[in-house]
């Protein structure tokens, strides 16, 4: 199985890139970014039940990481092992950005192991595409969006991954490298 992480900072067309590639590869495994679900499932929590305080990055971040982490092991663990390939919206490591970013790292050593155990092939690192939008998922600036690129890309050289920049082209030119990378 080939394990390929698709990662960038906010803004880089991460999501869209993997849009098309699930048109492209009907039969890979895709999973989603985990930090975005654990914050979408707790602001729902939150609509649910007004007396409920999300459990957010901006407002509790050392209560946030063991949800992030623990969502990224579970999901990660999900991918069939008969699947040819996975595409992964972000990975493991990018936990790392984050830590760094939060001057955090009680759980270093714990998701360093991890990933050691997840056998990464390779990562793709979306260059930004235009604007930055923020979302309610996604609240930094353009400022703080352009630091959490180049974080992650300092953080993934650091981690020995083979890294494979994606350039700011067309969605299908983009999908056209990996589908290159792929043969």
């Amino acid at each position: 199985m080939k394990k390929i992480v698709i990662t960038g900072g906010p803004c880089t067309g991460k999501t869209t890139l993997i849009n098309a590639l699930k048109e492209k590869f009907p039969d890979a495994y895709f999973v989603e970014e985990p930090a975005a679900a654990v914050i979408a499932r707790e602001l729902d929590r939150a609509k649910i039940d007004a007396n409920y305080a999300p459990i957010v990055p901006w407002a509790e971040y050392e209560k946030f990481v063991p949800l992030v982490v623990d969502e990224s092991i579970k999901i990660e663990s999900e991918i069939p092992r008969d699947a040819e390939v996975a595409f992964l919206d972000r990975s493991l490591i990018d936990n790392f950005v984050y830590f760094d970013i939060n001057n955090f790292h009680e759980f270093d050593d714990m998701v360093r192991a991890k990933i050691a155990d997840a056998h990464y092939d390779f990562a793709l690192i979306c260059e930004p595409v235009g604007m930055f939008e923020a979302t309610d998922i996604r609240r930094e600036d353009a400022d703080q969006a352009a630091k959490l690129h180049q974080l992650t890309r300092e953080v993934y050289e650091k981690s020995g991954l083979e890294i494979i920049t994606i350039p700011f082209v067309t969605v299908p030119e983009r999908v056209e490298i990996v589908a290159e990378l792929l043969r």
